[in-house]
């Protein structure tokens, strides 16, 4: 599957989505993570805000991201694992792991 990514370093948020995708509708997760979801119920992508903080990383090194990708654990709970890597290559990005309630995406699909 093929990821496309683009990481604003102002507001430092990193978006990362399926090329060629469409979303149906996304679900926004308190103030760190907007998850999208395609029109086969899969999750297509994810903007992540605060990705410094949230991964523990600088902010610039977050503008030397050479490859973004998404793996999902579908179920109860929904969850996603975002996988980084730098352009550095002795610097090793752990995955992130983001977990979504089933009843939040239930409720997220009703609007």
């Amino acid at each position: 599957m093929k990821y496309e990514f683009n990481y604003d370093f102002s507001g430092d948020s990193l978006f990362i989505h399926k090329k060629d995708s469409n979303v149906r509708y996304s679900i926004e997760i308190g103030d760190d993570y907007t998850i999208d979801i395609d029109f086969d119920g899969n999750v297509s992508g994810i903007e992540i805000f605060h990705v410094s903080k949230l991964f523990g990383i600088p902010k610039y090194m977050l503008k030397k991201i050479k490859r973004a990708s998404l793996t999902t654990r579908m179920g109860n709970p929904l969850v996603i694992f975002v996988h980084l890597a730098l352009m550095e290559p002795n610097i090793k990005v752990p995955a992130h792991t983001v977990t979504i309630p089933q009843a939040v995406a239930v409720s997220a699909r009703r609007k």
